[in-house]
């Protein structure tokens, strides 16, 4: 039977000793040793490594396991050997072994790029490699250049940033011109002015993928060029005032076997365009979403968009030369009328039910058995009659009720689903630095509840650094007729009162209400 001791040398350095089957007690050779340190720095720090010699670094964000190599002490890259201690792992590779800290503030350009580059220089010219981003807030001041068939990976889009506050893309792919993807992560941009998401430059059709990921507060959030193919999926575009996708294959080359589904484009201004697609062959939308757009759609080549939504564009198409085939889409408050220019007599096929609902006053069964309800509610007086639905995504603000003030987020995302006169909501809030005064209030949900509050609903809260008195439990209330939410602290006696509002915290939100109106 295997057993194990532990010791510690003079500088009070942890050993692990197993003796394996077999071994008598008395014997201890190199190979059953592993020794155990606190942080990088100290495994360094040992004296007189051996070839083989294993250690174990227990640093939540750089330790693991490690064997010392020779051969490898010129090779050190700050991230997987250091000084000749060789990182064993497979699959991975986290930007938090390089140094990454991710706490919003510190730069993190230097090691993420490091990180990039190791993979580069490590993986297969066919295969290439996955950097994977914790939960954490990654701040860069300059754009990270990719290595050939990068994958980037986050927790999710909720915890996971990328964020700047520079000129250029963050992420720029054209000196790899290989497959790229980028998954649960959300990319933002502070100034918005001049800055963007991600440039992709593909390689004979090299495909690129994107999904579950946000991009926030830029001018172009995805730019191609080239003949990419890939997939867009579970996309969400907040304040992109230029263009969302934009894939420009020049004047040579074609877009192909390129498919988007359940993106959501918010709000870009009347100069966004939302897809812009040139050169393009068989591209499918479908699932897609898109509001308050200069234009929803702009083409060239052959487009096919299905169960689309376009709501309150200047422009839902602005079609050159293109093939558009839409199927069982719904247009609500286009400004203009769409524009088709051909010189080459292309057609254009509306499949299914095209149907435009004039001032969101209309409701319409669609032939598949969708039903698209007004912009605007118009409540019925029969019980059995289902009046609105309405589904999106807010964002909540924690306020102070004597002086409201303003915060530092890392979080600020709320989503909604009304059915009929009942609102589905849930929040998710993670702050710091607030400087508000007063109890705790949180606004600006995108429903009033009704002014009854006899018809208003519990609301579940997770928190965190939230202070509130002993003997008390956190509780949350809906203001009656106001879009806001109030923290209460509940006594065991069954009496309550307000809770200060605090300067940085978690709040978790979920609950449902009775809309205004009904």
């Amino acid at each position: 039977m295997a057993s194990s001791i532990k010791l510690k040398n003079d500088l009070g350095t942890e050993m692990v000793i197993t003796h394996k089957d077999g071994l008598p007690a008395r014997e201890v050779h190199g190979s059953d040793i592993v020794i155990a340190v606190d942080t990088i720095d100290d495994m360094k720090a040992l004296a007189n490594p051996y070839d083989g010699m294993p250690v174990f670094v227990r640093d939540m964000d750089r330790g693991g396991n490690f064997i010392y190599d020779s051969s490898k002490v010129d090779e050190d890259n700050d991230g997987t050997n250091f000084i000749g201690y060789v990182r064993q792992y497979s699959g991975t590779v986290s930007v938090k072994w390089f140094g990454a800290v991710g706490d919003g503030t510190a730069d993190d350009t230097e090691v993420i790029q490091k990180a990039i580059n190791f993979i580069s220089a490590s993986s297969s010219s066919t295969y290439g490699g996955t950097l994977y981003f914790p939960s954490s807030y990654y701040t860069i001041s300059s754009t990270l250049v990719s290595a050939n068939h990068l994958s980037i990976l986050g927790d999710n889009q909720l915890d996971t940033y990328i964020q700047g506050d520079f000129a250029g893309y963050l992420i720029d792919t054209r000196t790899a011109s290989k497959k790229f993807s980028a998954r649960n992560i959300t990319f933002k941009q502070e100034s918005g002015s001049l800055s963007n998401g991600l440039y992709i430059m593909p390689w004979h059709g090299q495909v690129a993928t994107i999904s579950d990921c946000r991009f926030y507060n830029m001018e172009i959030a995805v730019n191609s060029t080239g003949n990419i193919g890939g997939t867009f999926k579970d996309i969400f575009f907040d304040g992109v005032t230029v263009k969302g996708i934009s894939l420009d294959a020049g004047s040579t080359e074609w877009v192909t076997a390129t498919e988007f589904y359940n993106i959501y484009f918010l709000g870009g201004g009347p100069s966004s365009i939302a897809f812009d697609l040139n050169r393009v062959i068989n591209v499918k939308l479908e699932h897609c979403t898109i509001e308050s757009s200069g234009t929803a759609i702009k083409a060239t080549g052959t487009v096919q968009a299905t169960n689309c939504w376009f709501e309150s564009n200047q422009y839902d198409y602005d079609m050159i030369d293109a093939n558009k085939t839409e199927t069982d889409c719904v247009h609500i408050n286009t400004a203009n009328s769409d524009i088709f220019s051909y010189t080459v007599g292309i057609p254009v096929e509306t499949r299914g039910h095209r149907k435009t609902l004039s001032n969101g006053m209309n409701m319409t069964k669609l032939e598949t058995d969708r039903i698209v309800f007004p912009s605007t509610p118009v409540p019925n007086s029969n019980s059995n009659t289902l009046d609105f639905y309405k589904e999106g995504l807010f964002a909540p603000t924690v306020s102070g009720s004597s002086t409201a003030g303003t915060a530092s987020y890392f979080a600020k995302v709320g989503s909604y689903t009304q059915i009929g006169n009942r609102v589905f909501f849930s929040i998710n809030l993670n702050w710091s630095d607030h400087d508000g005064d007063g109890d705790f209030v949180i606004s600006d949900l995108p429903i009033a509840p009704n002014g009854n509050t006899q018809e208003n609903v519990a609301i579940s809260v997770f928190s965190y650094n939230i202070a509130i008195d002993a003997d008390y439990i956190l509780e949350a209330r809906l203001n009656a007729g106001n879009p806001s939410i109030e923290l209460k602290q509940r006594h065991t006696d069954g009496s309550s009162k307000s809770v200060p509002l605090s300067d940085s915290g978690v709040l978790v939100l979920s609950g449902n209400y009775r809309a205004s109106g009904f």
